[in-house]
């Protein structure tokens, strides 16, 4: 049952809500009994109807109609109270006071610009679905145990949810927007759920308490921290990556080895990266998209003959979603571009991807070249630069792969992501070498177990 269906299920013992009008706004007041109120807007003509639920009076009488106001204010005073707002649409602004009782408010199929939304003390309610605020949603939940969901819902500037005793569940699935943050001063158990969702940040501070988080397929465009502070804490994050290298390097770091083969440890940190590197005609580095691809920008190119291992590496950090303490299993999808459409013995490439840890480190420095040992998710035939006179014509293609190991993170383990290309010509240097652009690398790092 979703909390909305709860809310409209309860049984209160009814008051009586009063409305006084404005020029552009009207406002509910309830007493201290329960009431229970529905405000929709009629699809066809824009009229508020205003409608007392379980029998709950509207200024004495069952309903009451509105029109010409687009701002909602309502104080519902004392007791255990619902309100239910449907289809409120156009630049409404909506500003509700739920006073102290076990309340619940839910907002659906809305149309908003900003929302402010107020519990007191009590067990609140506040389901917010399939709606849209222009400007702001907050959600002050007061004190004791408070539920809040955001369904299908888009906040454009985000949101901000807030409560200060007494336990908090905040449950978000498929919504969107801007920078969006919750807070709780409880010290009990709270419990954060984000799914199918995408923000440009979040974040989360919590008190004392075992708290829970559990996020999946969730992407934030910056750095959204989850502070569960003192207590034992489960946060249970995948974390979604992804580059667009038309957008540049994006703090990726370019190597060339000379064989994907187990060497004694080093670490990344050792290696002198550069934006482009050559070693002779093994090459790595931003380059312009070939013109048949019929797309502007860049990639990173690698050309590799023979043993040459031409890569690109990228350190994840806090900032990044990682969680202290959490192995991750990793599933790479590259987009590429490539100028082989049937592979074929001379000159093949293999895409390569991996994720090391730093403890133990894997690289080493020597000579400008990185040698490692990591488990490794391989993508044969991906592309090469054709050994005919006429070389083939470049073409998009997207591969998957998915390393067989997890790896660690911690204040003393980070996680690196490697992507290249290798030559299957590990014997000889051959050219013309094999050529691919890397495009877009995505990554979901998806918690496991530690020792799994």
């Amino acid at each position: 049952m979703t909390f909305c269906e709860r809310v409209e299920s309860r049984t209160l013992l009814a008051g009586n809500v009063s409305i006084v009008l404005s020029s552009d706004a009207f406002r509910l007041f309830g007493d201290a009994f329960d009431n229970a109120v529905s405000v929709v807007r009629s699809r066809v003509s824009g009229e508020f109807v205003v409608s007392g639920l379980n029998d709950t009076t509207i200024d004495g009488r069952a309903t009451r109609t509105y029109t010409g106001r687009n701002k909602i204010f309502a104080v519902l005073g004392d007791g255990d109270d619902t309100l239910i707002l449907d289809r409120i649409r156009g630049d409404a602004n909506l500003s509700l006071g739920l006073g102290a009782g076990d309340d619940a408010v839910c907002v659906k199929r809305g149309l908003l610009g900003a929302a402010d939304l107020f519990g007191e003390t009590g067990d609140d309610i506040f389901d917010i679905a399939d709606s849209t605020f222009a400007k702001r949603l907050r959600i002050f939940a007061g004190e004791q145990n408070d539920n809040t969901s955001l369904q299908s819902t888009r906040a454009v500037k985000g949101f901000e949810i807030s409560d200060t005793a007494g336990r908090s569940i905040v449950r978000i699935d498929q919504t969107s927007g801007g920078a969006a943050s919750w807070f709780s001063g409880s010290r009990l158990r709270d419990a954060l759920s984000i799914t199918d969702s995408h923000f440009n940040a979040f974040s989360a501070k919590l008190k004392a308490g075992n708290d829970g988080a559990f996020i999946r397929n969730t992407t934030f465009a910056q750095s959204s921290p989850i502070d569960g502070g003192s207590g034992s804490n489960d946060i249970d994050r995948e974390v979604l990556k992804a580059w667009d290298f038309r957008n540049g390097i994006q703090g990726w770091q370019t190597y060339i080895s000379d064989g994907f083969t187990t060497r004694p440890v080093g670490s990344i940190s050792e290696l002198a990266p550069a934006t482009s590197t050559e070693n002779g005609r093994v090459t790595v580095g931003l380059a312009a998209l070939p013109t048949e691809l019929g797309m502007d920008g860049q990639g990173v190119r690698t050309v590799a003959p023979g043993p040459y291992f031409p890569f690109v590496a990228k350190r994840l950090a806090d900032s990044d979603g990682m969680v202290h303490g959490c192995s991750y299993q990793l599933a790479f999808d590259l987009t590429v571009a490539t100028n082989l459409a049937v592979p074929t013995t001379d000159g093949n490439a293999e895409l390569r991807v991996a994720a090391i840890s730093s403890n133990p480190t894997v690289l080493v420095a020597e000579g400008g070249e990185a040698k490692f040992a990591a488990d490794v998710g391989q993508i044969a035939s991906a592309g090469k630069e054709g050994n005919s006179t006429t070389s083939p014509t470049f073409s998009f293609t997207r591969r998957t792969a998915s390393p067989t190991s997890a790896v660690s993170y911690s204040a003393n383990e980070s996680i690196t992501l490697i992507v290249g290309a290798k030559s299957l010509d590990d014997d000889v240097v051959v050219f013309p070498a094999s050529t691919v652009f890397f495009c877009v690398v995505r990554v979901r790092l998806t918690p496991v177990p530690n020792g799994a």
